[in-house]
């Protein structure tokens, strides 16, 4: 009874709007319901915008006959006048907030829904990436920042970083691998997130002591490989090779080393 009259207030507060991609809003709140797997998640899912975006009140959802644990989740997921950061903190405090919350983020970060992808949008897709890492840091148990990627292919991605680039896996987290480089470098790839390969710069750099060496296994990788080309500005040498998703990373060895 209560997801059927969330699903109508949901309608009646979002009426009338559009997303950034000129699609009736209202279908995003179904979108992230539908990701959803807990009921009460679902309701809070519906109406986790409602609160910010029409004239209902916190009240209005009680007289509705809402619980309290919903209401609460509605509440956290509700942008006041804090920053950003602090929002997503608050949210961070609510567990069924947390995972409406995520699933929100994972539907805003498909910006396949935007027929022309401006750099205001990838800055946005940025803001989301970090609130999701945010999120998860947590219950991932790291100690640092990680970098986290999209992916369309874990498998592809583990045999790349993993066999190619003689990296470990340090977290296997269903959906989110994380990598080791190396003692203090870190790298994540989920599957939640969007592939946008739109980095002016390679997302990891790997320094190796024979370039050489390694240019010739990547070979049979990528039949289009680049040749080793020397930066005399860095004093390096280098070549660059495209991972499974798209992303560029680079492989380097200091000149002067020995």
């Amino acid at each position: 009874m209560n997801l059927q009259k969330a699903l109508q207030l949901a309608q009646k507060a979002h009426r009338h709007q559009k997303d950034k991609g000129g699609i009736d809003y209202f279908f995003h709140p179904i979108t992230v319901a539908l990701m959803c797997k807990d009921p009460q998640a679902q309701i809070v899912a519906l109406l986790h915008d409602v609160l910010e975006d029409s004239d209902i009140t916190v009240q209005d959802l009680k007289h509705a006959g809402f619980s309290d644990s919903i209401l609460d989740a509605l509440s956290c997921l509700t942008r006041c006048d804090e920053s950003y950061e602090e929002y997503i903190q608050k949210i961070k405090s609510d567990p069924l907030a947390k995972m409406v919350k995520l699933a929100d983020l994972t539907h805003n970060m498909d910006i396949s829904r935007i027929e022309q992808v401006k750099t205001s949008d990838l800055k946005r897709l940025e803001k989301y990436q970090q609130a999701y890492q945010m999120l998860i840091e947590d219950e991932l148990g790291l100690e640092s920042m990680i970098h986290f990627y999209g992916t369309v292919d874990l498998n592809a991605t583990d045999d790349f970083y993993l066999n190619h680039c003689q990296a470990t896996l340090y977290k296997d987290q269903g959906a989110c691998h994380i990598y080791q480089l190396t003692d203090s470098s870190f790298i994540g790839f989920c599957t939640h997130l969007p592939v946008v390969t739109e980095h002016k710069s390679p997302i990891v750099t790997f320094v190796v002591k024979d370039v050489t060496k390694v240019h010739r296994k990547f070979q049979s990788y990528d039949s289009n490989l680049m040749d080793v080309t020397i930066n005399p500005t860095f004093n390096i040498e280098h070549f660059f090779v495209k991972d499974p998703n798209g992303y560029t990373c680079e492989f380097q060895r200091f000149l002067d080393m020995l």
